[in-house]
């Protein structure tokens, strides 16, 4: 397996247990176990589910499968590996700036920021699937 599509996979398998560990959280707060609200931790845990995990691990299986094209493995890879900083610290801004107390001109700045990366990543995924996809 090469080492992007190792990455990707073991990133999203830590978002899916830091995801869980905040349902257990969420719960405690729920039930009164925990001080705090249990919304506050909502969308940070849909988050590190959908964009975390999910999104991480399907990008990291297209990449192990998907065929190669050409012979620039070393160029395609390193496109892989901005998207995974970028999707990662996009995720990471997401979840500094979602449930902090932070005044709101820094919180808008902050999600902004989040989606903008986020966005470029699966741009970014995406121009270095889209020759990988192709007829037989």
């Amino acid at each position: 397996m090469p080492r992007p599509a190792r990455w990707l996979i073991k990133t999203a398998l830590v978002c899916l247990a830091t995801a869980l560990a905040l349902g257990v959280i969420r719960a405690g707060q729920a039930g009164g176990l925990l001080p705090g609200s249990a919304a506050a931790l909502w969308l940070p845990q849909l988050h590190l589910l959908t964009v975390g995990w999910l999104t991480q691990l399907i990008f990291g299986v297209a990449f192990w499968l998907f065929p190669t094209r050409t012979a620039r493995g070393t160029a395609s890879a390193r496109l892989v590996w901005i998207a995974y900083g970028a999707l990662n610290t996009g995720l990471l801004l997401r979840l500094a700036c979602e449930p902090a107390a932070l005044s709101p001109a820094v919180r808008r700045w902050g999600l902004g920021g989040s989606a903008l990366l986020q966005w470029t990543a699966s741009l970014l995924l995406v121009v270095h699937f889209w020759p990988r996809v192709r007829p037989k």
